[in-house]
């Protein structure tokens, strides 16, 4: 529960199981309970400018602001994650960049298919203020979607 955003109210939780025969299935549902209260805080960032639609092809750039009121010294750990349609990148080396550095959201396949990602993000990469998220993809018909509700930030912090 280290990086699960702060519960103002009891939750309930249920496990997703997958077997080796591919078939799925969900657990019942939990009895209430009350996540234990910790020092450190985490919250969720979304982009405050999320480009709509927010996709790239031809070389069309995207991009979109991450705003942080929290200095980086407080934060302990950062995750980025990401669900995309995975169409290509194309030739273009680094698709998807926070602050200028790449990171991998897409397969590097072009699967046609959504690729969900969750990456650590150092900490020094983050910068109070704006931080901005770009995309570009330089192929002809499909591309890279990034799929509602845009990327998030997982913030741990004191």
């Amino acid at each position: 529960t280290r990086m699960i955003p702060d519960q103002k109210q009891s939750v309930r939780v249920r496990a997703l199981v997958s077997f080796r025969n591919g078939l799925r299935r969900w657990s019942f549902l939990s009895q209430r309970l009350d996540l234990p209260s910790r020092a450190e805080k985490v919250r969720l960032e979304y982009l405050r400018d999320l480009p709509t639609p927010f996709w790239s092809r031809l070389g069309r750039q995207v991009a979109g602001h991450f705003m942080l009121s929290l200095e980086p010294e407080r934060i302990q750990k950062a995750e980025l994650l990401v669900k995309t349609w995975d169409g290509g990148e194309g030739s273009i080396r680094d698709p998807f960049t926070l602050n200028d550095r790449p990171y991998r959201v897409i397969s590097g396949k072009a699967i046609h298919d959504v690729v969900f990602t969750r990456v650590n993000v150092p900490v020094d990469h983050l910068r109070r203020g704006r931080n901005r998220v770009k995309l570009v993809s330089d192929t002809d018909h499909h591309g890279i979607e990034v799929l509602l509700p845009g990327p998030c930030l997982i913030l741990r912090y004191r």
